[in-house]
């Protein structure tokens, strides 16, 4: 029985925490961009390729849209997307600002060069 209670304290815990990151698109972005590399988005494309992995960002606005993608490629790209949660065409703040132009730098530079190279 005590068992299941941490385990019910624990789903309790990621749920708070899944919550408030869903209610936070500075906190949801921030925590898209951990682990890319935003200075070199081919090298993580390149990486993404030779898996047989690679994918395609999209950024959220007005409408969702995959920077550095011709419209002939949008259909391919809506297959294999990667959307960046917490991008909006709405800035709340200027971290937020920050943020977003550096997911849109990324996606356009990695979308690019994936589609490029795709295989």
């Amino acid at each position: 029985m005590l068992g299941n209670m941490k385990h019910i304290q624990l789903l309790a815990l990621v749920i708070a925490v899944s919550t408030a990151m869903a209610d936070d698109p500075v906190a949801t972005l921030r925590n898209e961009l951990v682990g890319l590399n935003v200075a070199a988005p081919e090298a993580d494309a390149e990486r993404d390729i030779a898996q047989d992995q690679i994918a395609c960002f999209s950024i959220n606005g007005f409408a969702k849209y995959f920077p550095g993608v011709p419209e002939k490629d949008r259909k391919y790209c809506e297959a294999r997307e990667k959307n960046f949660r917490g991008t909006s065409d709405v800035v709340l703040t200027k971290e937020h600002e920050d943020l977003t132009s550096q997911a849109i730098k990324y996606a356009g530079r990695y979308n690019a060069y994936g589609l490029r190279h795709r295989r």
